[in-house]
């Protein structure tokens, strides 16, 4: 027969568990307890953004530059395909501080799938870097208005450390990502 004191304590534990599980959730989903954003250095890389003006045209399509700077004292090899896309490597946010921001237009990407060549990586030398440079499409990216707005680029490895060629060491998708510090940029008419 099952002991009655023994399955009120089970029952007591699972309850007891299970509010504990509730006010996590609960508590993770509080504004204030979001993760942290990823840092702009790790692992010996650093991710930076330029542009050549922060006061632009309404109608102009500016170009930002973005590097991958090794900042270790050791060489570190990348993908050496710097696309632009969530799953290519680079992706490029903007948000309002002060102005209008419609929904942003995004085409369509594809990802990119194993084998890969020694040929597709690259090894930056401490102090070195690699570079990839974009125009900035304000429309596609929904603005419509001048206004203040703050761009924010990440990188993430597009490629898992598996997949590297043998014998190949890279930064890899396990890495995890780097984001930018925030560049401010004013848009007039």
């Amino acid at each position: 027969m099952i002991n009655f004191r023994l399955v009120v304590i089970i029952v007591l534990i699972i309850a007891s568990a299970l509010v504990g599980v509730q006010k996590s959730i609960v508590k993770s989903q509080s504004p204030s307890d979001h993760p942290q954003d990823p840092p702009d250095t790790k692992d010996g890389l650093e991710l930076l953004v330029e542009v050549k003006d922060t006061v632009v045209r309404l109608n102009s399509s500016p170009q930002i530059t973005v590097r991958l700077k090794n900042v270790s004292d050791k060489p570190i090899t990348i993908y050496k395909n710097l696309d632009w896309g969530q799953s290519k490597g680079l992706s490029l946010f903007i948000e309002a501080i002060h102005g209008k921001l419609d929904a942003p237009t995004f085409l369509a990407e594809a990802r990119y799938s194993p084998p890969f060549p020694k040929e597709d990586f690259v090894t930056i030398q401490p102090g070195e870097f690699v570079e990839s440079k974009r125009l900035i499409s304000w429309e596609l990216l929904g603005v419509k208005e001048a206004g203040e707005y703050r761009i924010i680029v990440r990188y993430r490895s597009p490629i898992p450390k598996d997949f590297a060629p043998a014998g190949l060491e890279i930064w890899g998708r396990e890495n995890g990502a780097l984001r930018t510090k925030p560049l401010d940029l004013k848009v007039t008419e």
